[in-house]
């Protein structure tokens, strides 16, 4: 790798922890979401709790078995989160909660999972609906009370055109 690239790097490195500011606050809601019971949530405000007090992101990579992209990823979606728009504790920590948690890739479907889907795919399929979207619309909440993980019209769209 050119040396420019590295000094490149490195700085862009150090301008990501530069705007790591922490605040009284933030530190007690990281504090309360890294014990909480959400494990994806959890295992991201530990990751910013030891950035906060100075850990490399190598070390923390190799510790939590995540990349370093995915650590700047938590950092910048940590920034990204404005505490002014909410009042309460509750509700900073359920804003931070739910930005840690969406840096997660989404759940794959197993394959009885997607036969269940497209099973009720075929029981719906004549019922009559306008659009193949309002369809696949009805389909993800069937198969969410079915106990499936969020599924989007989308890829309910894309099972189906596989199965049939």
């Amino acid at each position: 790798m050119p040396k420019v690239f590295k000094q490149a790097h490195r700085y862009k490195e150090d301008n990501l922890s530069y705007k790591l500011e922490q605040k009284e606050f933030e530190k007690k809601i990281l504090q309360h979401v890294a014990n909480s019971k959400s494990d994806k949530a959890s295992k991201k405000a530990k990751i910013l709790l030891e950035l906060f007090v100075g850990e490399t992101r190598e070390n923390i990579s190799k510790r939590y078995g995540v990349s370093k992209g995915t650590i700047s990823h938590t950092i910048r979606q940590w920034l990204s989160i404005d505490f002014d728009s909410v009042d309460s504790w509750e509700e900073k920590v359920d804003l931070t909660v739910s930005a840690l948690q969406k840096l997660t890739k989404p759940k794959t479907l197993n394959e009885k999972e997607v036969r269940v889907i497209a099973e009720i795919g075929r029981e719906m399929e004549d019922s009559g609906y306008k659009s193949r979207l309002s369809l696949n619309k009805e389909i993800a909440k069937e198969a969410k009370l079915k106990g499936l993980p969020d599924v989007s019209p989308r890829t309910i769209g894309r099972i189906l055109q596989k199965t049939y």
